[in-house]
């Protein structure tokens, strides 16, 4: 009993993602704003650099179109963050290029090209495997963003995910980097959490950040912890 209990807390505990946020469009000084994005059962820091020892215990970094507009040491060519994606990091950026810095600035995105969107009222989900399988197109269309909407012209060897309703008006992509993955989207995920429909937006915010497992050392502590109780009970 007293192992399964140890068991069924470490994979409660396993379903936070500890992710690392940075940019104009996150009021992290807002409780009420770090609440709900907290109600998605992920835990939220804001960073201010990508040096190692800010990111090693990161599952994942969320930033937006004016991250190091505003936190100026983020350095978005930075091979520590790179380092990161390719050793298992997931990298979510939302709007790249409509901010500050042009989508070629951010990791692996020297081959994107960005512009303003006629709408992107309709999504349509073109691959759900692996970032796209929680959600449907109808919770990711008509979002009715206060900001310009755009779209990726060109993606080179990235994997084109949904698009708004064009063939080749690419919304969001996804590409594998190592062990990890970066997905950049024009779905305004961060400034849709006081929105009526924010149960969406965390509905794609989970499809794109991945649960991490539970630490075999963990599972393996916690087993050592319950051999007492075990022995009491015989």
């Amino acid at each position: 009993m007293v192992l399964g209990s140890a068991l069924f807390a470490s994979s409660q505990f396993a379903h936070a993602a500890t992710i690392g946020v940075a940019g104009d469009s996150f009021d992290m000084s807002n409780p009420a704003y770090v609440s709900k994005l907290e109600s998605s059962g992920h835990q939220f820091v804001e960073i201010a650099n990508f040096n190692p020892e800010t990111i090693m215990n990161l599952d994942a970094i969320w930033l937006d179109g004016f991250s190091a507009f505003f936190f100026t040491d983020l350095d978005l060519s930075s091979p520590n963050l790179t380092a990161w994606v390719q050793n298992g990091g997931t990298l979510l950026v939302q709007s790249p290029g409509f901010g500050a810095e042009s989508a070629d600035q951010y990791p692996f995105g020297h081959d994107l090209t960005v512009q303003l969107a006629p709408s992107e009222n309709t999504i349509r989900i073109r691959q759900s495997e692996p970032w796209l399988k929680g959600v449907t197109d109808a919770q990711l269309s008509n979002w009715n963003q206060t900001e310009a909407p755009g779209q990726f012209l060109t993606i080179g060897d990235w994997q084109g995910l949904a698009d708004n309703g064009t063939d080749g008006g690419w919304v969001t992509i996804g590409r594998v980097e190592g062990s990890g993955a970066a997905v950049y989207t024009f779905e305004d995920i961060s400034r849709m959490m006081f929105d009526p429909r924010s149960g969406d937006a965390i509905a794609l915010l989970d499809s794109i950040i991945p649960v991490p497992e539970p630490a075999t050392t963990t599972l393996l502590v916690l087993g050592a912890a319950a051999i007492p109780f075990l022995r009491r009970r015989r």
